[in-house]
């Protein structure tokens, strides 16, 4: 009688000790969706150090298609949105902006479920839109 007890008891404890695999596998984090934008860093040029040409509102919004529309405003000044296609990298560590204007690589040093780090490549973009030799940090509200 105790043999049979000790092995049905010897199963139920192999069988709960077992770690079940989970059927999802955790969601792979992407670029897409809305970024705010919450600082930009200059490391270089006449405009070095924080920049606050920009509101808390303004955002980088990612689109499956793959374009992205930029919000761009001041204080003071009334917002702007600007877009433009991009192309992220297989290694996920480059993203380049396009539009006719201009092409801008950003190199991304964070990217993870609700935070973007990423900075102009050296000699790329400028103008209006993209400070030279800037880090960009974003957050999803």
């Amino acid at each position: 009688m105790k043999r049979p007890f000790l092995i049905i008891i010897l199963c139920a404890c192999i069988i709960a000790g077992c770690k079940k695999d989970d059927a999802q596998k955790d969601a792979e984090v992407t670029v897409l969706g809305k970024w705010y934008v919450k600082s930009i860093y200059s490391s270089g040029g006449i405009s070095a150090g924080t920049n606050t040409a920009f509101t808390a509102n303004d955002y980088y919004l990612f689109n499956n298609d793959k374009t992205v529309v930029i919000s761009q405003s001041t204080p003071t000044a009334v917002s702007a949105t600007l877009a433009y296609s991009y192309v992220k990298d297989s290694s996920g560590e480059k993203i380049t902006l396009s539009n006719t204007d201009r092409t801008t690589v950003y190199n991304v040093s964070k990217l993870t479920a609700d935070s973007l780090v990423m900075a102009t490549a050296p000699g790329s973009g400028g103008g209006a839109t993209v400070i030279s030799n800037a880090t960009y940090r974003f957050a999803r509200k």
